[in-house]
Parts: structure tokens; sequence; C-alpha cells
């Protein structure tokens, strides 16, 4: 966070130098080249709004990735499955019976897992895309996004399936009386599974808030830069005089006492 902020504060006063740069530079210009700049920084910012759609559009497809992580990561769902299994072992007349179940419940979350592993990876690829973009193409400051990585969920859930293969395969389960089976199987096993995708989804939601917040910062500070670019080059055009006071307004910037 620290070195995301040193890099905004950086680009800001980049900005306002390259602007206060420009002013001492038409001191002595004509009226033509201060249209001129007038019409490209016009242009400029007719482009740059046109990318501020563009990046509107992509928060709407990261909304929509978001809606998604959390369809695959729905607690509901995943207690459906559960329910589903206790059902099945309770009504088992077999421990072969009983024991697929038990398999079958811990495949259904590695694959749902798995699809999570996808699909956050795709979130992320978009996310550095819409950051790469502003930095490439209007030059601001590299601020790296928060990220999320679901690996250490995925490690939690493979050990936590070594453990129920483990009690599956163990002698003394096919000796236990089956209530007792069950109990402990959803006690010791399939509730520590769903906290794995209760934790997730809580830091997967909360990431996908902030991600974008430093960006959101950057492209409302860039745009009140470019509206001030252009403010200053129409009164230069109405009056010299005002050349000078916009040359110190912009030596001493406000932002910087703040």
């Amino acid at each position: 966070m620290l070195d995301n902020s040193r890099s905004m504060l950086s680009g800001k006063l980049n900005s306002t130098k390259y602007q206060l740069e420009e002013l001492e530079e038409l001191s002595d210009k004509s009226d033509d080249v201060i249209n001129n700049l007038m019409e490209k920084t016009r242009s400029e910012q007719a482009q740059y709004l046109r990318d501020v759609e563009t990046f509107q559009q992509s928060r709407k497809q990261l909304k929509q990735q978001a809606q998604q992580l959390s369809e695959t990561l729905s607690l509901d769902l995943l207690d459906d499955i559960i329910d589903r299994c206790r059902k099945e072992m309770t009504n088992s007349w077999t421990t072969s019976g009983m024991k697929g179940s038990m398999k079958n419940l811990f495949e259904e979350t590695r694959r749902t897992m798995l699809k999570v592993v996808t699909q956050s990876e795709q979130t992320r690829k978009l996310i550095r895309s819409i950051y790469r973009k502003f930095q490439n193409e209007h030059g601001f400051a590299v601020v790296q996004p928060k990220m999320f990585s679901i690996v250490k969920y995925r490690v939690e859930l493979e050990l936590l399936h070594q453990e129920a293969e483990i009690f599956r395969n163990s002698p003394v389960t096919a000796m236990m009386e089956q209530n007792f089976v069950v109990k402990r199987f959803f006690s010791a096993l399939v509730k520590r599974a769903r906290d794995i995708f209760q934790r997730a989804d809580e830091e997967i939601n909360t990431w996908l808030r902030s991600t974008l917040e430093p960006l959101v910062m950057q492209i409302k500070d860039h745009k009140e830069m470019m509206e001030k670019r252009l403010n200053n080059l129409q009164k230069i055009g109405q009056s010299r005089n005002t050349l000078q006071y916009r040359i110190l307004e912009n030596s001493t910037p406000n932002w910087l006492d703040s």
C-alpha cells in the first residue's frame, strides 16, 4: 500500500511538473501554437474519455466474473452436496456404499476447487490487463493491484482429502457402527471442508471489492489534470496575463499541502 501510494503521488508530481514546463514554454509562443495545443489536448481528452468508457465495460465484466466465482463457491450448493452425501451414507446397507459416498463428496469438492482456480486466474488476468492499459497508454504510475491466490485453499483441501482417504480406507472405520462413522466423518472432515470454502469465498469477495480502487483513484486524478490543463490553455488563449498566474499556481500545487 505504501509503495502504491508513493507511485501515485510521484505520478501526480510528474504530471504537474509537465504542465508547469508546458506553461513556461508557452510564454513566447504564438496564438496559433496555443490553439493547436488546445486542439491536441481536446483530442487526447476525448480518447481518454473513450478509454474510461472501456474501463467501465471491463468493470462490468469483472463484476460478472465475480458473480461466477461466488456461484461456484456457493455454500448453499455445497450444503446440498453434503446433505445428499449424509443421506446416502445413512441409508447405505453396506460399508462399501458408505465409502463410495465419502469418496464422491470429496471428489465433487475437489472439482469445484479446480473450477475456482481456473475462474480466479481468468479474473487475475482481466485485472492485470485493465491496469496495464492505462499504464501503457496514458502513462499512469505503475501500481500493483491487490491479488488473490486460491493456492492455499486448494492445498488445504488436498491435505484434507488425504485425511478423508485414510479415514475411508482404515480397517478401524470398517469396524465402527454406521451412525458413529457418519457422525465422525462429518464432524471431523466435512465441517473443515465447508470452512475452507467459506473462507475462500469471503477473501475473494473482499479482494474483488478493493482490487480496482487504486486505479479508480488514478483515473479520477488524471481526468482532473486533463481538465485543468485544457482550462489553462483556454484562459491563456483569452489573456496573456493569465499565463504568469497559471505558472505560479502550478509551481505550488495545492495537493502537496494536503
